[in-house]
This record gives structure tokens, C-alpha cells and sequence, in this order.
């Protein structure tokens, strides 16, 4: 039985996230209740517990396979939005157990958004600002240098663009298990002949003018707060293409200083596509010049602050906490 005065606060995510795992106990600590699901440990035994109805204000869900108590959604008042990811495996012995598993997994998508509460980030704003063009429209609209781009599925354009220093870069998240070679996983150097070949040839791909880089920066957004990091990939011949390629060892990290143009564009970009919360990429040229590369809605911190000490996970615990008090002093709710 919960309070009235109580911030409920819901992490949806999935069992194998450390980042819900930092943040609930942070929430812990400022006091709030936080409600953690595990999206990916979902039981089909527990369906009966899982309804909304249009005829009542009564919405429940079951937290955990072994969860015995529902939680009125009508409690939540924010919601942390990580991964929702229904395990296929539930519909395994089912005849059209992939149209079952689409089918529980937009109906639970719109059971976790059919409520009011704020999101950070909601699912639709997350969809819409992965828009990578949206991204370079919007970013240069707010003053921010962004590198050349093209998607195109014409050969002879891709080849022209790519004479000079060209990347491609993936739009989707491609897997190994889907694309067979984790080489073209992340972004990567092409040229003229690469860009000729069939596993960019036979589709539209995005082509963006390589920039050169003194280092890079990774930006975390939390409402009106940035937290800048220079990431040194240049020092890794592993890393310097794509930081994402890890080569910690020999990438340091550190944190740094934006100057405050650069830092209010960021956070007036996160606001623009509907975010509160969002990671910025950033190149830092031998000129000094900063160059957007690309956002991204529910980006990672963890390894940030364990190489440099950043607060990151209790800026975003505070800033949750305060909106679901913001919430629930705006909306008092009687927890069931």
C-alpha cells in the first residue's frame, strides 16, 4: 500500500539495463518509489493481470513475473522510457507466434502511453527524433555546422559524393545475426568503389562528408543541464573512425567545458524534437570548430561517469523526482 504523497515513478527497461539498475536505487536515495519492469522478463501466465478499460479508470499491470500485487497506471506520474521488449519466446508453440508477439507488443506499448503522465522520453518523441536528417534539418536551423549528407539509391551519385572523404553510416541497428558482418555495423570510411558495392548499392543508403577531428564530445542532455566529455579517439587507430568501436585503453576520456552557445543549442535541440533527455555528438575540429553529427533519444552515460565522475545518473534521478512531484502536487492520485 502506497502513500498519496508518494512520487511513483516507473522504469521501463529491460532486465539486463545497469542503467535502470543505477537509476532506481539514485531515486531511492532522493526518496521517490520506483517502479522498475522488466519488459523482457514477462510471463504469458500473467496476461490475465494486464487490462485497460475505456469503461473505468482502472489500469493495471503486474511489475515482475512473480509480482502478485497489480499497480494502477493511473498512479504513475513519470515514466523513464529505457527498451520495451516482449520475449518472442512466450509465443513459441502458437501458429502465428510472431503475429502474436506484434500484437502484445503494441498492446502493451499503448497500455504503458494510455495514461497521463510525463515521459522521459515518450516512445513517439523518441521515434520521431531518431530521425537522423531531422536531426541535421533542426541543428542547422539552431546554428549548429553540420556535415554534408546524402541518402540516395543511385550508384552514380553515391559515387560522385563519395570521391572525397566520405562515411557511411548505418540508419537502423543492424545485428549480426541480421546483416551477417559486424564490420558494417557502425560507421565506416567508404570510397568510391565501396559505395559501387552491392551491400550499399542495392538499397538507400546515408553518405555524410568525413570531418576531420582534433576529438570528439559526447553531450548528455537532462532537461536544461549538459554534460560535455572529450572523447580522444584519435589516439586509437581502432577508434578513430567510430569511437563505438572501444578502445578505452587508449581513448581517454575527460570532462569538458562548452562554451555556452554551443551548450544552449543542445539543449534548445533536445527541446525542439520533444525531449527532455538526450546524448549530442559532436566533433571538435583542429580549428576548433564544433560540428553536429547526431542525436540520439535514449543514449548511454554509464561509461561516462565511471571515466570521469560525472553525475549524470543523479542529475537525471533529480530531475525525474522533481517532475513527478511537479505532477503529483498538479494531479494528487490515491495510490492502490
Amino acid at each position: 500500500m502506497g502513500k498519496a504523497n508518494d512520487h511513483i515513478i516507473l522504469l521501463v527497461t529491460t532486465a539486463r539495463s545497469l542503467h535502470a539498475t543505477a537509476l532506481k536505487k539514485a531515486l531511492e536515495e532522493l526518496g521517490a518509489t520506483a517502479l522498475r519492469l522488466d519488459t523482457d522478463q514477462l510471463s504469458a501466465h500473467s496476461w490475465p493481470n494486464y487490462h485497460v478499460s475505456t469503461s473505468s479508470d482502472l489500469a493495471s499491470i503486474p511489475l515482475s513475473k512473480t509480482a502478485r500485487r497489480t499497480t494502477n497506471l493511473s498512479a504513475i506520474t513519470v515514466v523513464w522510457w529505457d527498451e520495451l521488449l516482449v520475449p518472442p519466446e512466450l509465443f513459441a508453440g502458437l501458429q502465428h507466434k510472431e503475429w502474436a508477439r506484434l500484437e502484445t507488443e503494441k498492446a502493451l506499448l499503448w497500455m504503458l502511453t494510455s495514461f497521463d503522465a510525463l515521459y522521459v522520453n515518450h516512445p513517439t518523441s523518441i521515434l520521431a527524433a531518431s530521425n537522423k536528417l531531422l536531426q541535421l534539418n533542426k541543428a542547422r536551423q539552431l546554428g549548429f555546422t553540420i556535415p554534408e549528407t546524402l541518402v540516395t539509391g543511385n550508384a552514380r551519385q553515391a559515387k560522385c559524393f563519395a570521391k572525397s572523404a566520405t562515411v557511411y553510416k548505418p540508419l537502423s541497428r543492424p545485428t549480426p545475426a541480421t546483416v551477417g558482418d559486424e564490420r558494417i555495423l557502425l560507421t565506416s570510411l567508404v570510397n568510391a568503389k565501396d559505395v559501387a558495392s552491392p551491400s550499399i548499392a542495392c538499397k538507400l543508403s546515408l553518405l555524410q562528408r568525413y570531418v576531420l577531428k582534433s576529438f570528439e564530445v559526447r553531450v548528455t542532455v537532462v532537461g536544461k543541464q549538459c554534460f560535455a566529455v572529450a572523447i580522444h579517439s584519435q589516439r586509437s587507430d581502432r577508434a578513430k573512425t567510430d569511437w563505438r568501436r572501444y578502445d578505452i585503453a587508449n581513448t581517454p576520456h575527460y570532462i569538458h567545458k562548452l562554451p555556452i552557445g554551443v551548450s544552449d543549442k543542445c539543449v534548445a535541440l533536445t527541446t525542439l524534437l520533444g525531449l527532455r533527455f538526450s546524448t549530442i555528438d559532436l566533433i571538435v575540429t583542429p580549428s576548433r570548430q564544433y560540428v553536429f553529427l547526431e542525436l540520439n533519444p535514449s543514449g548511454l552515460w554509464l561509461w561516462l561517469e565511471k571515466l570521469t565522475g560525472l553525475g549524470i545518473t543523479v542529475a537525471l534521478a533529480r530531475h525525474l523526482h522533481r517532475a513527478s512531484g511537479a505532477k503529483a502536487r498538479a494531479n494528487p492520485i490515491q495510490i492502490l
